[in-house]
């Protein structure tokens, strides 16, 4: 299976945002996952162990922001008035190691908290890890997405599978969107060749949401970007699907159409 995903970067104003890292094997990606936990746990223990401080004040480095900094030899946080370094601003305990997740070959920071620094230097830090950053943020004209190619048992189940993609009551522009059971709708394209699926693009959102009920958004429950991606692959695989390949790509919005 191959999937790919836009980028979109965050602006200097309070926001949030998504970073993903593309590895070359799953080992690589849960060895830099591990490196980007270690880093938000140590910041996170020294705001905790320093309660007076306030990552959002634009403040300067924490030791362990310094240690790492000079470790990976990577640019960091820029105070946009000084041009001095700064800070992370969205780290605030160690329990924010939850903001880093992972799914087979890559792996996600979505921060919950707001932020004007935005994914720096979390980017860099993927690149020196051996791995590829695609950002989404707020404010940015791109868009997160995933191409993903995949093979149906046979033309007649892969022509079904489009139908029911397409076929969500939700889309407020159902020629433009896709639908996978229990998510809401989201920009997206595909289209088959013969037995095979060619996603060539469908949009991932760090607040996508579970529809409980399947067809309604009366209480919903947003999800991370690997839970989405999980249960992406789970619903191909369910319905007979095989060598299912995907990477992530940048894609502007104003361009949601292939």
């Amino acid at each position: 299976m191959k999937l790919s995903i836009w980028q979109q970067f965050s602006s200097n104003h309070s926001a949030s945002f998504t970073l993903v890292g593309e590895f070359e094997t799953i080992e690589q990606a849960n060895t830099a996952a591990e490196e980007l936990r270690k880093l938000i746990r140590e910041i996170g223990a020294w705001r905790e162990a320093h309660p007076d401080t306030h990552p959002s004040d634009l403040e300067p480095l924490t030791p362990p922001e310094e240690a790492a900094r000079e470790r990976f030899g990577i640019p960091w946080c820029i105070n946009p008035s000084t041009g001095e370094p700064v800070s992370i601003d969205w780290i605030y305990r160690q329990a924010d190691v939850n903001m880093v997740g992972s799914f087979e070959k890559c792996v996600i920071v979505s921060n919950d908290a707001d932020t004007s620094i935005g994914h720096v230097p979390f980017d860099a830090l993927i690149r020196v890890l051996g791995g590829i950053p695609f950002m989404n943020g707020e404010l940015s004209d791109q868009m997160l997405a995933i191409r993903l190619t995949c093979t149906a048992p046979n033309e007649e189940k892969a022509s079904w599978i489009v139908r029911e993609l397409k076929s969500s009551p939700q889309a407020y522009e159902p020629d433009k969107m896709l639908t996978l059971p229990g998510l809401e709708p989201v920009y997206g394209a595909v289209h088959t060749e013969g037995s095979r699926l060619v996603f060539d693009y469908f949009h991932l959102d760090a607040y996508m949401f579970v529809v409980p009920d399947g067809k309604t958004f009366k209480v919903a429950e947003a999800i991370p970007i690997e839970q989405q991606l999980e249960r992406m692959m789970k619903y191909l695989t369910e319905h007979g699907c095989t060598e299912i390949a995907y990477h992530f790509i940048e894609k502007p919005w104003s361009d949601v159409e292939v």
